[in-house]
């Protein structure tokens, strides 16, 4: 009974420990023993199994939640993460842009950074579903914004469902910068949000040319509802930060791998 006891209480600590660090989104690490009332050493059990179910991830003394299924961090939260890395990949996807004049920028903190590096004196039309990206692309000169209808997301303030969709199935697209929650090792793009997932979808279809636009960390994961494959793309983009071997696993498909 002892052996049940511990487990139980194993599993309820570390489902208590998860919980906080979602709601926070970081964590500093040297708390966690004083806050749950156990070792050092109990603490780095606890965040090993978790790191180990891919619920967390641990850097610099902190502990960070990840997307993960049906959990998503919030815009907030996103919004410190890997910044130097998505400055590089913004820089890269605008580069890339070429002679396209009409413009999908999906939402999400990397995709909003794009717009600093867009062209100034380049007529453009931004079409995207985030209410802040749509704000600050208003604000650019050359530039057309327009935001797709529909509810509004509060955690990311992103725009879904069917107001959206009709909206998306009008237009037709010269390029478009998505993200994503995960991309599976089958090159499958992932997010936990069924309409989120729809949005993807629509915008993909309406654009002449696709490219992916993804930090290192989004390698290997996977959430709930598939939109996508990397092969629906012309290009992705990612940071030097992933490992050779996610990349080669990347590599061996059909659509080029950029690392910044």
């Amino acid at each position: 009974m002892s052996g049940a006891r511990n487990q139980e209480e194993k599993e309820r600590r570390q489902r208590a420990l998860l919980a906080l660090v979602r709601e926070r989104g970081s964590v500093s690490v040297a708390t966690l023993p004083d806050l749950f009332g156990v070792s050092a050493e109990t603490t780095r059990r606890d965040l090993r199994a978790l790191e180990r179910r891919g619920a967390i991830s641990r850097a610099y003394g902190s502990v960070r939640a990840v997307d993960a299924s049906r959990f998503e961090t919030d815009v907030d939260q996103r919004a410190d993460r890997d910044i130097a890395q998505k400055r590089r990949i913004a820089a890269a996807a605008a580069s890339c842009l070429g002679d396209a004049q009409t413009i999908y920028i999906d939402e999400g903190h990397l995709p909003s950074l794009i717009l600093e590096h867009l062209p100034s004196s380049q007529p453009l039309t931004i079409v995207t579903p985030s209410l802040t990206s749509a704000a600050a692309a208003a604000k650019l000169p050359h530039v057309t914004a327009i935001v797709l209808g529909g509810r509004v997301r509060p955690a990311t303030l992103g725009v879904v469902d069917h107001f959206a969709l009709d909206m998306l199935t009008q237009l037709a697209l010269d390029c478009a910068f998505i993200g994503t929650n995960g991309v599976g090792n089958d090159g499958a793009l992932s997010t936990p949000d069924p309409a989120v997932a729809a949005t993807k979808r629509a915008a993909i279809s309406a654009s002449r040319r696709a490219i992916f636009v993804g930090t290192h960390t989004k390698f290997g994961a996977s959430s709930f509802v598939r939109f996508a494959h990397l092969n629906q793309f012309c290009l992705a983009i990612t940071g030097v930060e992933l490992s050779p071997s996610r990349a080669r696993l990347i590599e061996r498909g059909d659509t080029p791998l950029h690392r910044v």
